[in-house]
């Protein structure tokens, strides 16, 4: 993966983190943990589009690996 891409990838997940009340995906925000740490607690919290960013930047992110 780029780093631009990344950057572009961490920058939405930050803006979205910006608006979000304290819940089990700001909290996984706030510790920095794995993408797909953040889309299992965004995907329960009902943050689907979230979930759905993060799971395919982590998949993007293995295929690269």
């Amino acid at each position: 993966m780029e780093i631009r891409r990344f950057e572009e990838i961490e920058r939405e997940i930050a803006e979205t983190r910006e608006s979000l009340p304290e819940c089990d995906t700001a909290h996984a925000i706030d510790r920095n943990d794995p993408w797909e740490d953040i889309a299992e607690n965004a995907r329960r919290d009902g943050y689907d589009d979230l979930a759905e960013l993060c799971n395919d930047a982590a998949a993007e992110w293995t295929e690269e690996g």
